[in-house]
């Protein structure tokens, strides 16, 4: 990956790329949002996200900050939480 952050200006690392959303969400329609949070790209392709434990299945949404614009498709993964 590119350290596109860098690239455009926004910030100093070498080592970030883009701005990310993950979000939690209920497994079930109209699947609610459980927790969402914003965190950094890095070039490697990792990301450290960090939630309070909870006793529940819940899905794993990843966006991209720089799209999440509205009339603009979210691309969704849907992941099992343990």
């Amino acid at each position: 990956m590119q350290p596109v952050l860098l690239n455009q200006g926004v910030d100093t690392s070498n080592q970030l790329t883009d701005t990310i959303v993950v979000e939690l969400r209920e497994p079930l329609p109209p699947y609610a949002l459980i927790q969402s949070s914003t965190h950094l790209l890095q070039r490697d392709g990792s990301v450290q996200c960090v939630w309070p434990p909870f006793v529940d299945t819940a899905y794993v949404v990843i966006g991209i900050a720089t799209m999440l614009k509205p009339g603009r498709p979210i691309r969704r993964f849907w992941m099992h939480h343990h």
